[in-house]
């Protein structure tokens, strides 16, 4: 039996708020991992979306052909570029959240 623990097994509310800042104390270590992180994760975008919207890929999609009436280049392009967009919200918001 802990010194905070009653007869009957029932925790006091003291231990409970030291439970708390044990968990507040977890939740902003792994906080300042994820800003830590952040930085280094965006850059490899900043890559990914400078391959995605460089000439190689952009020449494989640079052809006649349609879909559903619009040219494949620019279906590519907003596909990438909301889909970017979308990593990127998700990557940075998910910074101080719990989920």
């Amino acid at each position: 039996m802990s010194p905070r623990e009653s007869p009957s097994g029932v925790v006091s509310p003291r231990s409970r708020s030291d439970a708390g800042s044990v968990d507040r104390r977890a939740r902003r270590a792994l906080l300042e991992v994820k800003q830590r992180l952040l930085p280094p994760r965006l850059i490899v975008l900043a890559m990914v979306g400078w391959l995605l919207f460089g000439y190689p890929f952009l020449a494989v999609f640079s052809r006649p052909d349609r879909l559903f009436g619009i040219p494949i280049l620019y279906v590519y392009v907003f596909t990438a570029w909301a889909a970017f967009i979308a990593v990127i919200a998700r990557l940075v918001d998910s910074g101080g959240r719990r989920r």
